[in-house]
């Protein structure tokens, strides 16, 4: 009955989602034609020929919007999401799907969706999505916290976190959880349980066969686990939903997944950031950007190469091996700013070295040629990494890519720095990296890795414009 109850309100979401989009894009149209005058707002036949003239954009808009919605996880249950959990899944997805629709009008050459439209689209449909799941999500705590839509919990094991466990649970009467009791063999002999136990293990396949269970909780030692997997069986051949509170072994950084690995489900500990879906936002906001500065920034970047092709002999792009994603090797480009062959100079200069750690750092380098401080200064000889970023070597936000002779003088915790993307800026840069040491620089960069989010990348973008303009991220 219940997974009924969920298919039927998917459903429901799913068709006033697509309602409702549309109609802020016909919404948006006739804002644009109010404005410029063109037609009366609220006009039937101006309508009618607004809906005639763009009626074979909805099977692309209704299309691109409905799989980012469902890919994006904006269907699965939101029984224990908060409203601003709720609110950021609209917003990204809005702004995923709203990015490929805008691609695809521009490429199909729609005129009459223009970019002030589109924004005014896209603003639409994130206060109309918005408002319709406060709406359903605000009907749906109330009504369990009246006793309606909730689902019945047998707890197995009476251990400290089985009992903290059930706690947590009824705690938060919105969820809709009621505990039906606790079953074990041992009692925990501790604080007087919350909820009567039902009986001993070997009753469980009763217990849900003669009660309403629609959740079964096994919370137990990692001994039991074994036993325990006669019970698990038999739930799942009742068709009860099953979780088991993992606490195999002791982690301090990585984070717990349940995935499926070739067919088998599988325990990861994952030290890097979890959730797939920013995690896909983050790199269509990299293509993005990184296709729109290498556009707009291409007269300077010309004007760059020029300028090095006038000043010095030699090629204008410098290419060096970096290490990227978990060790991967890349060709990074920067313009030329040393002359050529520096790198075959470095030993010569490594005991003026001022950086600590295996980086080298020296401020008044013979090898950089003319202007050569000028573009470093102000982070112009970084441009060309955007088709780094455009190729999917690099990030926008992310630890600085490390040379591989680096690595191989790395401590193992260092070492951790290489788990994700690199980036062209990060912590360090905005941070003032001359007065950062090499520790300090590596502390910020595991910061970085364990407290993403996607408004931390925003942050460090924002902090990065100052910093280039004022010339103190170098």
């Amino acid at each position: 009955m219940l997974r009924e109850q969920r298919r039927f309100l998917k459903t429901i979401l799913v068709v006033t989602d697509l309602l409702l989009v549309t109609g802020a894009l016909f919404v948006a149209l006739e804002a644009r034609g109010l404005f410029r005058g063109i037609y009366r707002w609220g006009s039937l036949p101006d309508l009618v020929l607004v809906v005639r003239s763009n009626f074979l954009l909805l099977p692309f808009l209704l299309s691109i919007f409905g799989f980012v919605f469902s890919f994006s996880g904006l269907y699965e249950s939101f029984r224990r999401q908060t409203y601003f959990e709720v609110a950021w899944l609209v917003v990204s997805s809005v702004m995923v799907a709203t990015g490929i629709f805008g691609v695809l009008v521009f490429l199909l050459g729609f005129e009459a969706i223009t970019a002030n439209v589109i924004l005014l689209f896209a603003a639409l449909c994130v206060v109309l999505l918005c408002l319709s799941r406060f709406i359903v999500l605000m009907l749906l705590h109330r009504a369990r916290k009246k006793g309606y839509n909730y689902r019945n919990v047998l707890v197995v094991g009476t251990n400290p976190r089985a009992v903290e466990f059930a706690k947590r649970l009824e705690h938060r009467e919105e969820w809709g959880y009621r505990i039906l009791g606790f079953v074990d063999n041992k009692p925990f002999n501790g604080e007087p349980l919350p909820h009567q136990i039902l009986g001993r293990l070997e009753d469980i396949p009763r217990l849900i066969r003669e009660q309403i269970v629609d959740l079964v909780a096994f919370v137990v030692p990692r001994s039991w686990l074994p036993e325990m997997s006669q019970y698990i069986r038999e739930c799942e051949t009742q068709g009860k939903e099953i979780t088991v509170a993992i606490d195999l072994y002791s982690h301090q950084v990585g984070r717990v997944k349940i995935a499926d690995l070739a067919g088998s489900p599988v325990l990861q500990f994952e030290t890097t950031f979890l959730n797939r879906w920013q995690v896909f936002i983050k790199r269509m906001v990299d293509v993005i950007i990184s296709s729109v500065m290498i556009i707009v920034l291409s007269p300077v970047m010309l004007a760059i190469a020029v300028l090095i092709k006038r000043v010095s002999p030699g090629p204008v792009f410098f290419r060096q091996e970096r290490c990227g994603l978990n060790g991967r090797r890349f060709n990074l480009l920067k313009f030329r700013t040393m002359v050529v062959g520096a790198e075959a100079m470095l030993d010569e200069l490594r005991e003026r070295n001022e950086s600590s750690g295996p980086t080298f750092k020296l401020t008044e380098d013979p090898r950089i040629i003319r202007y050569g401080r000028f573009l470093r200064r102000f982070s112009l000889d970084e441009l060309p990494q955007l088709f780094n970023v455009l190729l999917g070597h690099m990030s926008l936000v992310g630890p600085r890519p490390p040379i591989p002779y680096e690595v191989q003088e790395y401590k193992d915790w260092q070492r951790r720095r290489l788990s994700v993307r690199p980036g062209i800026t990060c912590l360090w840069q905005v941070g003032g990296r001359n007065e950062i040491g090499f520790e300090e620089w590596m502390n910020l960069d595991l910061q970085y890795i364990d407290k993403w989010s996607l408004w931390m990348d925003l942050k460090i973008l924002l902090r990065t414009i100052p910093a280039v303009l004022l010339g103190t991220g170098k």
